[in-house]
């Protein structure tokens, strides 16, 4: 699933196209662990471990919990525990002894307008949505972090429910800075379900992960799917298996 903020957790941008031989799962089968592998690429050594449980209630993502193994030595690293009124998420309450931070979320008419994210009471980022596509995913917002000191202006392009191109501005005008790319394989996204919120502070790695019918594919990766679902992503630096909630798993 989903890549957070945590320190030792390196973000990679995901996945390869692979056939899918199984029919597609029905949407109430829900992802419950991602176990990501970071390796070295020279030694093929195991260098990092991250295991992210997602616990469920009732069809929506009620925590996030996050360990792993740095050097075989066990990390706790906290996680998330979300609050919502109604099916929409308006806060997420981080668990844990580390550094770490709380987002709150607002709506207007039941569609999500903006966030914010505290450190012990400062903010630290926000985001203001400005507008969405007639079909309902986000075309703008704004992301503002106040360390480093950074504004970014996002605009977002869709086809058939996939985030197809993420276009980056200098805040307050047209110059365009960075233009990413995506494309899609045909399997249902593993992070179906996760609440849209996820992404907000990190939308260039995260808002197609979460966002999109489907999963995103590169051309390095080796992709693994059973019943339909995908449950492995593999290359030279890491190893990524999902577990879902009617127990198929990619973990050997």
């Amino acid at each position: 699933m989903k890549k957070t903020l945590f320190l030792l957790v390196a973000v990679a941008m995901l996945f390869v196209s692979c056939k899918k031989d199984d029919p597609t799962p029905t949407p109430e089968v829900l992802l419950t662990q991602t176990y990501d592998i970071f390796i070295d690429a020279n030694t093929g050594d195991t260098t990092l471990i991250i295991i992210q449980d997602h616990e469920w209630e009732n069809g929506l993502l009620k925590r996030d919990l996050f360990s792993g193994y740095h050097n075989s030595t066990y990390i706790d690293m906290g996680g998330y525990e979300y609050t919502y009124s109604g099916r929409n998420c308006i806060k997420a309450h981080f668990l844990g002894e580390t550094l770490g931070s709380d987002r709150f979320f607002s709506y207007e008419n039941g569609r999500l307008t903006g966030a914010c994210e505290l450190r012990n009471g400062d903010t630290i980022s926000k985001v203001t949505i400005h507008s969405y596509t007639e079909d309902g995913h986000i075309k703008s917002m704004t992301l503002y972090e106040v360390r480093p000191n950074r504004i970014g202006d996002y605009e977002f392009t869709w086809e058939n429910g996939d985030l197809k191109t993420i276009h980056l501005y200098e805040v307050g005008s047209d110059t365009l800075n960075k233009t990413y790319a995506i494309s899609y394989d045909n399997s249902p996204n593993v992070n179906t379900g996760m609440p849209l919120t996820e992404a907000l502070f990190t939308p260039l790695t995260h808002m197609y992960q979460i966002a999109s019918k489907h999963n995103a594919i590169v051309a390095s990766d080796e992709l693994r799917y059973l019943n339909g679902r995908l449950v492995s992503i593999k290359n030279k630096t890491y190893s990524t298996y999902y577990t879902y909630s009617d127990g198929t798993t990619g973990k050997e």
